[in-house]
């Protein structure tokens, strides 16, 4: 009898914390990027190619290959990134430019104050014209809080056109935006936004819209 408590013990702390934790109400407000003009350029993207974490608490937890599931890396230096090949398409639904994107959960990332934080990395290439290469920070907490609350109430996995703004402004004096760029963009400066939809049939489990400021003077 004393085991049965003890375990049932056990189970009711896992549970208060997983609890506290999706439903914490003293997170603070972290922003969003901000600073993104009207003028820019809008792209739609979708992942050619994905392979690394993916946007999920199986993978984040570190648990997704006891399911059979995902194409993650495996070795310690890189168990936690994820790389994608990117069509970016415009409003008229043409394909205007390719990009890779690289992405790492933070070091910085504390899930007690609600950051899961991802450090995302862009080269966005237009073909004949040019080049940038954009750093950002991406908190993905509110996907994945809404993944398990959907989870535990049966519901499965996040319908699809969920949306959210998962950029982030950086902390402390972390540099954002456009720091390199080539061709017709040499010597641009800019920010970016980055939102995120869900939708569990892509290779990573969602495609997005990246909202570009590039001004070359």
């Amino acid at each position: 009898m004393k085991a049965l408590v003890g375990i049932l013990g056990i189970l009711i702390g896992i549970g208060s914390a997983v609890a506290l934790l999706l439903l914490n109400p003293f997170y603070p407000h972290i922003e969003r990027s901000g600073n993104v003009q009207r003028g820019a350029m809008v792209f739609n993207y979708s992942a050619a190619e994905y392979r690394g974490i993916a946007m999920t608490p199986l993978s984040f937890f570190g648990i997704s290959k006891f399911f059979g599931s995902g194409d993650e890396f495996h070795s310690d230096g890189i168990r936690h990134t994820a790389a994608a090949v990117l069509l970016l398409k415009n409003q008229d639904g043409q394909t205007a430019a390719l990009a890779t994107k690289l992405t790492a959960v933070a070091e910085t990332s504390d899930l007690l104050v609600g950051d899961l934080g991802i450090d995302s990395y862009w080269n966005v290439f237009w073909p004949n014209s040019g080049s940038v290469f954009l750093v950002g920070r991406e908190n993905y907490w509110p996907v994945i809080t809404d993944v398990l609350i959907a989870g535990l109430r049966g519901e499965g996995p996040l319908p699809t056109g969920e949306q959210y703004s998962v950029t982030v402004r950086p902390e402390g004096r972390r540099v954002r935006g456009i720091l390199g760029s080539s061709g017709k963009f040499t010597g641009a400066t800019g920010l970016f936004q980055d939102d995120y939809t869900s939708q569990p049939n892509s290779p990573s489990g969602a495609v997005g819209m990246v909202t570009m400021q590039i001004n070359v003077e």
